[in-house]
């Protein structure tokens, strides 16, 4: 697959990711949105390209990203 498959569906996810904080959290904010989405995409896109993993690869690292990017902005849960 070439880069731009990579990053299509790395953007999917983190996208749909994104929506869905969203959706389930009521927090939105347009720039961080697509400038937080796009960064975790161009990661995960660059994680699976560079060593030619997989789309697999490509996913996964864009959840874990997205994920992290998500609790480092939003904080940890309460316990």
């Amino acid at each position: 697959m070439n880069f731009y498959q990579h990053f299509v569906i790395a953007a999917l996810v983190s996208f749909g990711m994104s929506a869905s904080f969203w959706y389930l959290f009521g927090v939105f904010d347009l720039t961080g949105f697509f400038v937080i989405s796009t960064a975790c995409a161009l990661v995960g896109s660059l994680a699976g390209w560079v060593p030619e993993k997989g789309i697999a690869v490509t996913i996964g690292v864009t959840v874990v990203v997205r994920g992290l990017a998500f609790l480092a902005i939003a904080g940890l849960p309460p316990y």
